[in-house]
């Protein structure tokens, strides 16, 4: 069992383990009411390329596992995620395509905090080719908008963060500038309600 913490709330699952992911990540969680303490052992020199069904539950992002991560420091966590879509809808012609072109750089992508880090995916956008329109595209996500290097859930939740406080103090808290925290801010207030105020 695992307990999933998202800006201090927990909910709680059970998860079967493999063998491997088992030797691979060994964790200990300490079960309490709104925080959880969790420890991990990476055997050293072990490869870590698989997919990690455990973690990708964890991170609860539609249509993407997680195929390796990295502790950098005590405060940040790199997760690398791919599609698990086979097909992408052609937003040229409106049809689905299945033959996928090429993939594009890897992207750092701004997430939720898991474990108490600054969490950032990894993910290299996949390109198709449309059979019917013979055109080529980028397929698009549900958790990403186009051109943003942070996740819908991540901007929806500094919004709300900056109704609470300050956007010195969230800047600080999140180690981003203040810049790009009233941006993300007023894209949030944007979508909320057409006439929410401004901070200044």
């Amino acid at each position: 069992m695992y307990t999933k913490v998202w800006m201090g709330y927990r909910f709680t699952k059970n998860i079967r383990l493999s063998r491997l992911e088992r030797e691979s990540v060994f964790y200990v969680v300490t079960n309490v009411r709104l925080f959880a303490t969790i420890t991990l052992s990476i055997p050293r020199g072990r490869a870590m390329a698989q997919h990690y069904d455990w973690l990708t539950e964890l991170l609860d992002l539609p249509n993407v596992r997680v195929i390796h991560f990295q502790l950098v420091g005590t405060q940040r966590l790199n997760v690398v995620v791919e599609s698990i879509l086979e097909a992408a809808l052609c937003p040229h012609c409106q049809q689905p395509s299945l033959i996928v072109h090429d993939q594009g750089d890897a992207q750092l992508i701004r997430d939720l905090p898991i474990w108490s880090r600054r969490c950032w995916l990894s993910y290299r956008p996949r390109r198709f080719d449309c059979a019917t329109c013979n055109n080529t595209f980028v397929e698009r996500v549900a958790w990403r908008e186009s051109g943003l290097d942070y996740t819908v859930r991540y901007e929806q939740a500094i919004y709300e963060k900056v109704r609470r406080e300050s956007v010195s103090q969230v800047a600080q808290d999140e180690r981003l500038s203040e810049d790009i925290i009233q941006s993300i801010f007023e894209r949030g207030a944007k979508k909320s309600s057409p006439n929410a105020a401004i901070l200044v």
